[in-house]
């Protein structure tokens, strides 16, 4: 694996917890858990909001340097995953594999080229879209049933 496959891989599970909720470690022991709002690359700048630290203080938001993080850890995994809905996809609907595109970095799954599907839901009309709406409105309900949400 290439160093830019690597740092890509990172960077889109470093996306996959944008508006999540994180616990960031700093290498002096501080700790804060917080939504995870944004990033920069290379640094690896931390914004976080609606922030608590380890002695329970409470911040709206907190700016974190990249090189003093130690960690991040995921509070929450999310509820969409692009790769798992396009399998979903193709085999509710007997699709070939290539008509339910997954484009992880971006967290949609493209079916038949026009239908857009994020964990906010389904962009696009017509009969095959309505249809991609009941399978997210499933796959939505089987994976918040799972989790025990």
């Amino acid at each position: 694996m290439s160093l830019t496959t690597a740092t890509r891989k990172l960077l889109d599970e470093l996306s996959s917890l944008l508006s999540r909720r994180v616990v960031v470690r700093l290498s002096n022991g501080k700790t804060y858990e917080g939504v995870l709002a944004g990033f920069d690359h290379p640094s690896l700048n931390l914004a976080l909001t609606d922030v608590t630290d380890e002695k329970g203080d409470k911040y709206p938001k907190v700016i974190v340097k990249g090189t003093v993080v130690s960690e991040i850890v995921a509070k929450e995994l999310p509820l969409f995953d692009p790769r798992e809905f396009a399998e979903y996809v193709v085999k509710k609907l007997n699709l070939h594999p290539g008509d339910a595109k997954a484009y992880t970095d971006a967290g949609i799954v493209v079916v038949l080229g026009n239908i857009r599907v994020s964990e906010q839901g389904v962009e696009g009309s017509g009969p095959l879209a309505n249809k991609v709406h009941s399978l997210w409105q499933e796959y939505i309900s089987e994976r918040q049933k799972s989790r025990g949400a």
